[in-house]
């Protein structure tokens, strides 16, 4: 979503963006589009955004009074950026005037190019250098972005519970393990008089071997190998936890005939089967272990939409 309509909406390292300034993109609504885009994501439970810097969240989330100040680390270009830092950084008068000097274009469209009697300054003008470009000369483009986030009542949500919302926007994801890939799936086990309650303990137990297997990189068949994320992504669609979680919850269940080549007629391979909108992942009860990670690897890794086919 940093871009739009090929348009840049937004800049900055992948965990801490702030809004960019594109004339295109505002008169293109590419702004109020991805705000838009955002607000239904997030109401309806989809991947949070997870990028926002914490200074375009706080312009998102409070009134101006309430804003967190921004700092040198949101400033995305690396020629502004530097000539900031080397203001920041200045040790006496002479270095600063230097420094002030080499960033005069930018100082100076900024409102911040003012005479220099202390070394003190130097912050005075870094703060309000810093706060102009991320949030100043940003601010149509701001507005239109919390019109697209007040879509389904979002933006005045997130008003309302700021501190709430604020790992939803800015929160990075934990790397999947295998251990939250095993609590996301509710394995659905046979009743225990029924014949099949036993095979459902050991492909139970196999379950559990093959996500560690993934994790240690040792499941891999033919030079195919997958990751915890694959897995995710073949029994629900989404490559990380929703914000508000799964609806409906994650289960697995046994599949225990193998399907017919409608033509030959013969058995074929097991492979795991999915059905995303039910988030329900059905493994094969094969009689081995090998034979069950190597199906489970190839019928993963070569699903149409989500591996390499």
């Amino acid at each position: 979503m940093a871009s739009l309509q090929g348009h840049k909406v937004f800049e900055g390292p992948q965990d801490r963006k702030v809004l960019a300034l594109s004339a295109s993109a505002l008169s293109d609504g590419d702004y109020q589009l991805a705000g838009r885009m955002i607000a239904v994501s997030v109401i309806h439970g989809g991947p949070p955004p997870g990028f926002f810097s914490p200074t375009l969240y706080d312009c998102v989330a409070y009134d101006h009074d309430r804003r967190q100040d921004p700092t040198i680390e949101d400033v995305a270009d690396l020629e502004v950026r530097k000539q900031l830092e080397k203001i920041r950084e200045a040790r006496d008068i002479e270095t600063l005037q230097e420094a002030v000097t080499e960033a005069s274009s930018f100082l100076s469209l900024a409102g911040c190019l003012i005479p220099i009697r202390s070394v003190n300054d130097r912050e005075t003008i870094t703060k309000a250098a810093v706060a102009f470009y991320v949030v100043g000369r940003v601010q149509s483009c701001l507005e239109c972005f919390k019109d697209g986030l007040r879509t389904l009542g979002l933006l005045a949500t997130v008003r309302q519970h700021p501190t709430l919302f604020k790992d939803i926007f800015c929160h990075q994801p934990s790397p999947l393990t295998a251990e939250s890939v095993e609590d996301i799936f509710k394995f659905q086990l046979a009743e225990k008089d029924s014949n099949k309650y036993d095979t459902d303990l050991k492909v139970n137990g196999w379950w559990r071997d093959f996500l560690q297997d993934v994790q240690e990189g040792d499941a891999e068949e033919e030079k195919i190998s997958i990751s915890l994320s694959d897995i995710l992504i073949f029994g629900t669609g989404a490559a990380q936890v929703p914000p508000l979680g799964f609806m409906p919850i994650p289960s697995i269940e046994l599949s225990y005939q193998a399907p017919v080549d409608p033509v030959t007629k013969k058995t074929l391979t097991h492979f795991p089967t999915s059905n995303t909108c039910a988030n329900l992942l059905r493994l094969p009860a094969t009689p081995y272990y090998s034979t069950f990670k190597e199906n489970m690897v190839l019928g993963i890794a070569c699903s149409p939409g989500f591996g390499f086919a």
